[in-house]
C-alpha cells in the first residue's frame, strides 16, 4: 500500500505536465506513461488490480473499445530516440507507447522486465475474469487487444481523458 501511495503522488506531478492529452478517434490519450518523465520512459509497473487506481483526476484506464479504436488509428513500430515502440495516429495527434514489457511480481518487488525493448504491455479497465484482464499487446509486427493476461503482472498504464 505504501507502494502505491507513494506511486499516486509521483502520478499526480507527472499527469499535470502534460495535462492536455491528445486526442485520436475522439479519446484523449495521456502523452506518455503512468509515472513516465519523458514519452520514451517506461513508468511505473502496476498488476491490473492496482492499474485501476493508478491515475490522477481527471483521467483513467482506457476500456477495451478504447484500445481497440488505438489501435485502428495509423500506427506502425519504430524508435523514439533509442527507445523501441509503437506510434499511434497521424501527425501532430500521434502519442508514442514504449515497448515496456512486463514484470513479474517477486515478493514485493517486480522482477526485471522480460521483453524489454521487444513487446508493448498496457492495461484496460476491462476484466476477462477474476484472473484475467484486457490489455494492449504489441510487437514489431503485431498490434492487438488480448483475450487477457494474468492480473497479478506487471503493465504499464497509459491514462485517457475522463
Amino acid at each position: 500500500m505504501k507502494h502505491l501511495v507513494l506511486c499516486l503522488a509521483a502520478i499526480a506531478t507527472v499527469m499535470s505536465a502534460n495535462a492536455q492529452g491528445i486526442e485520436i478517434n475522439g479519446v484523449v490519450w495521456a502523452e506518455r506513461n503512468v509515472g513516465a518523465t519523458v514519452n520514451e520512459d517506461t513508468g511505473i509497473y502496476f498488476s491490473w488490480d492496482e492499474a485501476q487506481t493508478a491515475y490522477p483526476d481527471g483521467w483513467r484506464l482506457p476500456s477495451e473499445k478504447e484500445l481497440e479504436s488505438l489501435i485502428a488509428s495509423n500506427n506502425r513500430y519504430s524508435k523514439f530516440r533509442r527507445t523501441r515502440g509503437r506510434y499511434f495516429g497521424e501527425g501532430d495527434k500521434t502519442i508514442f507507447m514504449p515497448s515496456a514489457g512486463y514484470c513479474l511480481k517477486i515478493g514485493t518487488k517486480w522482477s526485471d522486465k522480460p521483453n524489454a525493448k521487444k513487446n508493448g504491455y498496457y492495461w484496460s479497465s476491462t476484466a476477462r475474469d477474476d484472473s484475467k484482464g484486457i490489455n494492449l499487446y504489441f510487437d514489431s509486427a503485431y498490434t492487438g487487444v488480448t483475450n487477457g493476461f494474468n492480473r497479478s503482472l506487471g503493465l504499464s498504464v497509459r491514462c485517457v481523458r475522463k
